[in-house]
Formats: C-alpha cells, sequence, structure tokens
C-alpha cells in the first residue's frame, strides 16, 4: 500500500546508542508493504553514531521524524516522550535492533481495522541473537484475548519466559494507551500490556512477522518442574534469592491490583476473581524464582 498524505500509523523508535544495529532495523521498516505510516525516533542524547545514522535516513525519507534529547532523560520517560507526540489512531513501539517481516504492518493493520473491539494485535514472533539467528520459537496463540476475565487471569499465570512481554511490540490502538501510564519498576511491560488490554480483545496473526533480538540470553529452560531431583534442587536455592525477586516484583504485583481495581470494563465479580488469583501467582514466583 502506498503511502497517503496523512499516516494512519504511528512507529515510534526510542534510541540510545543503537548504531551497531539501527540500520538494519530502520531499513526493516521501510521495506514495509503498508507504507501509510511515520516513524518517530527520539535519540536519548546517544554518545556514539546513533546521529549520524538516523539523520541520514530522515534526510532521504520525509516519513521520518528524527528527535534528539539535549540530555538523556532515561528509558522509559523516552518511550513516554514518543508516546505523547502519536496524533495516528493506531501505534506501535520499534526496539533499534528488531526486525520485522515486510508484512507486520499490512496484516496487523488489516485485522485491527476491521475488528474495532480489538486494542492490540500481534503476530507469531522470534528470539534471533547478535548474527540474527533464530535462538527461539514461540507459541502466541496462547496470548489470544476476547475481552473475558479467564483471558486476563490466564496471560497473568503465564511466565515471562513464555514470551508475553513481546506483546509490547504489536500494533495497538492509541486510545488504548493514551492515559495509561508508562511506570518505572521490573516487569513494567507486562504490567501495562495487563492494563492496557484489560477487558478487550487481542487480534493475531498467524504468521511469523516479528523478530525480537536478544543479544545476550541464557539458554531457556522449563518453567515449570515435573521430577522430584528438579524440585529438590531448585528448592535448595537460596532464601535470598527468593526475597530479592519478590523485593524487586512487588511494585509489578501492586499495580495488578491496582489497575484490576480501577478497571470500568470488567466486573465486580471478574475483579474479585482476578484479585483471588495474584496471590497464588506471588507464590508461584516466589517458589519458581520466575515471574
Amino acid at each position: 500500500m502506498l503511502a497517503s498524505n496523512k499516516p494512519t500509523v504511528t512507529i515510534g523508535m526510542p534510541i540510545y546508542n543503537g548504531e551497531k544495529y539501527v540500520e538494519e532495523t530502520i531499513t526493516s521498516l521501510l521495506s514495509q508493504s503498508y507504507q501509510s505510516f511515520q516513524l518517530l525516533i527520539s535519540d536519548n542524547a546517544s554518545t556514539d553514531r546513533t546521529n549520524k545514522v538516523c539523520q541520514k535516513f530522515a534526510s532521504k525519507d520525509p516519513r521520518i521524524i528524527y528527535f534528539r534529547q539535549r540530555k538523556n532523560i532515561g528509558a522509559v520517560n523516552n518511550f513516554k516522550y514518543v508516546l505523547a507526540r502519536v496524533k495516528t489512531d493506531f501505534f506501535m513501539w520499534a526496539a533499534c535492533d528488531d526486525l520485522w517481516d515486510k508484512n507486520f504492518l499490512s496484516d496487523c493493520y488489516e485485522l485491527i481495522h476491521l475488528n474495532s473491539d480489538m486494542v492490540l494485535v500481534f503476530p507469531n514472533f522470534v528470539n534471533i541473537n547478535s548474527k540474527g539467528d533464530t535462538i527461539r520459537t514461540y507459541d502466541p496463540q496462547k496470548f489470544i484475548s476476547r475481552g473475558s476475565c479467564t483471558d486476563a487471569i490466564n496471560y497473568m499465570k503465564l511466565y515471562g519466559a513464555d514470551g508475553k512481554a513481546n506483546l509490547f511490540y504489536g500494533l495497538w490502538r492509541t486510545k488504548a494507551l493514551k492515559g495509561k501510564p508508562i511506570r518505572e519498576f521490573w516487569a513494567n511491560d507486562i504490567s501495562y500490556i495487563y492494563a492496557a488490554t484489560l477487558g478487550y480483545k487481542i487480534g493475531y496473526v498467524n504468521k511469523v512477522l516479528f523478530k525480537k533480538r536478544i543479544v545476550e540470553i541464557s539458554p531457556p529452560g522449563n518453567t515449570t518442574y515435573f521430577s522430584l531431583s528438579a524440585k529438590l534442587k531448585h528448592v535448595a536455592k537460596p532464601i535470598t534469592k527468593r526475597i530479592h525477586l519478590l523485593i524487586n516484583s512487588s511494585q509489578y504485583f501492586y499495580y495488578l491490583i491496582y489497575d484490576t481495581i480501577i478497571n470500568k470494563n470488567i466486573s465486580l465479580g471478574n475483579k474479585i476473581e482476578v484479585l483471588v488469583w495474584t496471590p497464588l501467582i506471588i507464590i508461584r514466583t516466589i517458589y519458581t524464582c520466575r515471574l
């Protein structure tokens, strides 16, 4: 699809010292078959060649709007900065080292545009390493939501290792994000997804259209422990590690409860159901050392 005078999608790219991959990343975005978008880049006072690379692209393509912060405003504030300047009905965040299939926007836009009750659409995705090799695949169909409380609980019950944070980089309906605070704490992306989608539908494109780059990653492990020896080994982990995890995740669980209580799209009964599950998930988090 050719670009129109008024873009329908905004792509926001917060970036800091991303010179290693940003050229490949921007090229991937500009190669989209759906061309009715603008790319907002907020450079968080990078000290490498990020500025030169981004300005080179911006000088050649009027869809690119490049901002350079005078000083580093922090990662979370840089994400907020980009979102605050979105004027289109649809929006997506883009990390400066990820890659997209040329049909990412076209397929996601078609689905969300035809379904007004969807606030987010995402495709199948994989993790890639620094060389671009696939190092992990997922089953994202488990993230599909029909807007029910059960779906919200199922999302809560998933582990971070299931890839649920990747939904952050799907195609959003902008109004679902406006007014939702991007808070600064551990697992804030998962908390943000939960708050923005609670009570709404999430769509899914069954194609691998997104490659999330993980430069450093440990070998993936099981998210559950079946054998007795595995359980005994796990329980032997130092108690301090569990305490540290609980402290780090305390704000996550606090806002999980808070966002559920203030949400106007779900009934009191559904809110109680979510709140009943929350302490069980906290206990599981402490036991497994996984969020």
